[in-house]
């Protein structure tokens, strides 16, 4: 994590000495590889810290602060980047450093919970990648990032060129689905921490979901994708955890970094896929991304959802 956010605090100062565009996207790349050095690291110390009946909680945690800095770093960097663009890069730079303080601090590894056994490292096939209940959270990871791919690249365009909205008014919605999700995401992690079979969370909150792609793609005013916004952010929060906590508890002791760093990086060809992909259907009609999204996300939930469901049953057959 350290490494991680060392090397994203010297990136973020790089961008000050960067005109050509081609090498500020080169940049993107690198701290794309220095971010996956931090998120996967963190989401494992969840694991390795919390017993199993904590953890669905502890990602709802995790989730609602994540989504916290999603809300506030527009808002900082755009007060920030009133006295120059540099000053936002030099804020992303020092927040980083503050942060590797933070971990330096607060993370102690050998004062783990008393859960986490001294066994020696063992050597685990890489079989343990693709158990039954992992499978099922990589498709979800992979039909769940297509909507960063399509947000990264289209979604803003879509609300202001189609929708009307204006850059307030854009970033309202952008707030109004971070606010209830950082607010419902600790309690329904806790949810998905008593619930016997997590798979019913998923298939029913993920399935929630594609009517509300639906309804983006026939919408016709800003105001009605602000509100929607707002549901769409709840009823995520009511899923993720129960993905988390999915994945922490599916996870073999000593390879549970690369168990979240395989679910990171399908995630993020996920996030490929939507950018890449929505972007042609998107010049033929901006509704087409919206519809095609909806049917992706809905079979990536009932395939993902089936898989979760399928090995619950298994575990309580063996149990």
């Amino acid at each position: 994590m350290i490494v991680g956010l060392l090397a994203q605090a010297i990136l973020s100062l790089a961008y000050l000495f960067v005109s050509d565009p081609l090498l500020f996207v080169a940049l993107r790349f690198i701290e794309g590889m220095a971010a996956a050095a931090t998120l996967p690291s963190a989401r494992a110390l969840i694991a390795d810290t919390l017993p199993a009946e904590k953890q669905g909680e502890a990602y709802g945690v995790f989730n609602a602060f994540f989504n916290a800095g999603f809300l506030l770093g527009p808002g900082i960097g755009g007060l920030l980047a009133t006295t120059g663009y540099a000053s936002a890069f030099i804020g992303a730079a020092l927040f980083r450093l503050l942060a590797i303080l933070i971990v330096f601090l607060a993370i102690h590894p050998q004062k783990q919970s008393a859960h986490v056994t001294n066994q020696k490292t063992q050597k685990v096939s890489y079989k343990a990648l693709f158990i039954l209940p992992l499978i099922g959270a990589y498709i979800l990871a992979f039909g769940d990032y297509l909507y960063l791919g399509f947000d990264l690249t289209l979604m803003p365009l879509w609300m202001h060129d189609h929708l009307g909205a204006s850059v307030v008014v854009i970033g309202i919605a952008y707030m109004l689905w971070a606010i209830p999700n950082m607010l419902v995401s600790p309690i329904s992690g806790r949810l998905a921490d008593r619930v016997r079979r997590r798979s019913s969370i998923i298939l029913l909150c993920g399935l929630a979901q594609v009517p509300l792609y639906i309804t983006y793609g026939l919408a016709n005013t800003a105001i009605l994708v602000v509100v929607l916004f707002a549901i769409h952010g709840i009823v995520y929060a009511l899923m993720q955890p129960a993905v988390d906590a999915l994945v922490a508890s599916s996870s073999a002791s000593n390879m549970r970094a690369r168990v979240q760093g395989f679910y990171a990086t399908i995630g993020l060809i996920g996030a490929f896929v939507g950018a890449s992909g929505f972007s042609p259907l998107y010049s033929l009609n901006f509704r087409l991304p919206l519809f095609a999204m909806g049917i992706a996300f809905g079979t990536c939930v009932l395939i993902g959802g089936t898989f979760v469901r399928l090995s619950e049953s298994r575990k309580g057959t063996k149990g």
